[in-house]
């Protein structure tokens, strides 16, 4: 199933960075492993607020996140996800079509010579 991160930092979908960045900021200070003495269930909290926040607090990677979760609830998918059925499929998409436009590939002989026909 695919982690509700806006649930995990406690914020609307539409909340503006700054609003995701004090929660996050909230949140990882009150479960600080540090702060709470070997507290398993603060430090596991602690890593879950973390992964929401490298997710959530970088706009490139939010934006992914958001398609691919936008994508899954058009597919109309009503119960648990398989989350690498589902990875696995962005992933291959943002490969195959995301990054055509950062230079790699396609343009003259591309990796290395082997041109652009050439499937990894």
């Amino acid at each position: 199933m695919i982690k509700d991160y806006y649930q995990v930092l406690r914020v609307d979908r539409d909340a503006s960075p700054e609003e995701i960045k004090k929660a996050y900021r909230s949140q990882a200070k009150d479960c600080h492993p540090d702060a709470n003495g070997g507290d398993r269930q603060k430090e596991d909290r602690f890593k879950e607020i973390n992964e929401a926040y490298q997710v959530l607090g970088d706009s490139e990677t939010k934006r992914r996140y958001d398609f691919l979760c936008q994508s899954v609830r058009a597919a109309g998918t009503t119960g648990p996800i398989d989350i690498e059925v589902e990875l696995g499929a962005f992933l291959r998409t943002l490969f195959e079509h995301g990054l055509r436009g950062l230079g790699g590939g396609c343009r003259g002989r591309g990796f290395g010579g082997r041109g652009c026909g050439r499937r990894f």
